[in-house]
């Protein structure tokens, strides 16, 4: 009986023993990990990069594009609330204090928005590295003066990779900004932050009233669009994502809307191009870029617009026969397909997801199978500069589009 017991007390000892003297091996045993009130990607929303008062740029944790530089950024922020920091002294000199005033709005400043709406910041002044625990404001440094050169450099070179572009920013391809009738422009650039749309219109030079702000005129509606002017295009919202836009227009007199809900009625002419943000953030922000739009007989090619975007290829549309040629690849990426081409059986399949397959073929095949339809085109498709040109209509045709050949603009215009 007392044996017993005294196994049981033994071994209670031993259990009391393992939780006073090893209570932290749970953790040991997971390894290293975040320093506490560190920023992990998990809690992160975005980053965004301010250099100078106005340059600033954003990166999205899951976009391609910016994965490169956000985990860089993150890895230094990590490393130094790793490095037992200290707080940060401010200077208590007048002219000091001014310095490190301006050093911390004109050199690169990195905050890291999280998903709970609080931020961190991380940023470099008079040879120091500054940061901030998540949601709070007083600053902390590292004395490791070796990894201080190590996290400064690091930064700077993300900084000089992302180029950081100015809010607002507004580039216009071609950048000679002519574009002929019944072809195309492109409008791209970078949104203050919370912006989720932008609107574009165009309005013939000298129409756009000086002191317009995108609020000015606000009377001059149609339905919850608001005009710069009453001769204004409304070209359509453009959706911002990751803190950017792109969009292509292709010039047509049926392009946009006017406020009394008629049809753009462009013209060749000088307009001005004006994008608009979004009120998302309740702030607004116009960019402005002025546009020449000329006949489309100055055109040096022919245009093939697909769904009102044109498409625009490395061997340029050419008439045969009274039939528009162009690139069979280009034509059938533009209308969603894929091409295959089959040597033996001297054809070329077009085919859509889970939809119809095209045969293009000099004589009708033996082996049909495969095929929804098939086009006989009695000789070879020509070849230009190592492209295989296919007609078109008939393409386009026998996928159900409709066909609109624009003889004063030399476009040929494909809906779907």
């Amino acid at each position: 009986m007392m044996a017993k017991f005294r196994h049981r007390f033994r071994c209670l000892g031993w259990a009391l023993i393992m939780v006073l003297v090893f209570p932290s091996l749970p953790a040991l045993a997971s390894g290293p990990s975040v320093p506490e009130q560190s920023v992990t990607r998990e809690d992160l929303s975005h980053i965004e990069l301010y250099e100078s008062d106005a340059d600033h740029a954003s990166l999205f944790p899951g976009y391609s594009e910016d994965e490169k530089l956000l985990t860089a950024l993150l890895d230094c922020y990590q490393q130094a609330m790793a490095a037992t920091p200290v707080p940060f002294q401010y200077p208590d000199h007048p002219k000091d204090a001014f310095e490190l005033t301006v050093c911390l709005q004109m050199n690169p400043n990195t905050f890291f928005i999280l998903n709970n709406g609080q931020r961190a910041q991380l940023t470099i002044a008079k040879e120091k590295i500054l940061f901030t625990k998540p949601g709070e404001d007083d600053f902390l440094t590292i004395t490791d003066q070796a990894l201080t050169t190590k996290l400064a450099s690091r930064i700077n070179e993300v900084f000089r990779a992302q180029r950081v572009r100015t809010m607002g920013r507004l580039v216009v391809e071609p950048e000679k900004r002519t574009v002929p009738m019944g072809r195309s422009f492109v409008i791209k650039g970078d949104m203050e932050r919370n912006n989720d749309k932008m609107m574009v219109f165009l309005t013939p030079a000298g129409t756009l009233p000086d002191e317009w702000s995108g609020d000015f005129y606000a009377s001059i509606t149609h339905g919850d669009i608001i005009y710069p002017c009453q001769e204004a295009v409304f070209l359509g919202q453009v959706p911002v994502q990751y803190g950017r836009y792109q969009q292509r227009f292709t010039i047509s007199p049926r392009l946009g809307r006017r406020v009394d809900g008629t049809y753009g009625a462009i013209t060749p002419g000088e307009w001005e191009l004006i994008v608009r943000g979004g009120k998302t953030s309740g702030i607004t922000i116009v960019s402005t870029s002025t546009l020449t739009i000329v006949p489309g007989c100055e055109a040096s090619s022919l245009a093939l617009v697909v769904d009102g975007k044109e498409v625009v290829t490395d061997v340029p549309p050419e008439l045969r026969d009274n039939r528009l040629f162009v690139p069979v690849r280009a034509l059938a990426e533009a209308l969603d397909c894929q091409v295959q081409y089959q040597a033996e059986q001297k054809r070329i399949l077009v085919s859509q997801d889970h939809g119809k397959t095209i045969s293009l073929a000099v004589h009708p095949s033996a082996d049909r199978s495969q095929i929804s339809q098939e086009i006989i085109l009695g000789s070879p498709l020509p070849i230009k500069e190592g492209r295989l040109l296919a007609p078109v209509r008939a393409l386009s045709e026998a996928f159900g589009c409709k066909v609109h050949w624009d003889k004063n603009n030399k476009a040929v215009w494909v809906n779907g």
